[in-house]
């Protein structure tokens, strides 16, 4: 997984191809502190990826807001 870029991918999408090349990561789950807009908890995105001294990745997903209409 050298050099591969994730952002704004959808979680889903991503965790399986993680999980094929071996690659060790972390997820950590954030969550909006405004409840104003409503969120999608099933679909949840990269929003922040980073790479630790000892190689392991870790990734900061949120979910993603409703369309209202």
């Amino acid at each position: 997984m050298a050099d591969c870029n994730y952002l704004g991918c959808e979680w889903s999408l991503v965790e399986p191809k993680l999980k094929e090349s071996g690659a060790n990561y972390d997820v950590v789950k954030t969550d909006a502190i405004s409840r104003y807009f409503r969120l999608d908890s099933e679909r949840l995105y990269i929003v922040r990826q980073t790479v630790e001294a000892d190689g392991r990745y870790l990734f900061v997903v949120a979910s993603k807001m409703r369309k209202e209409v």
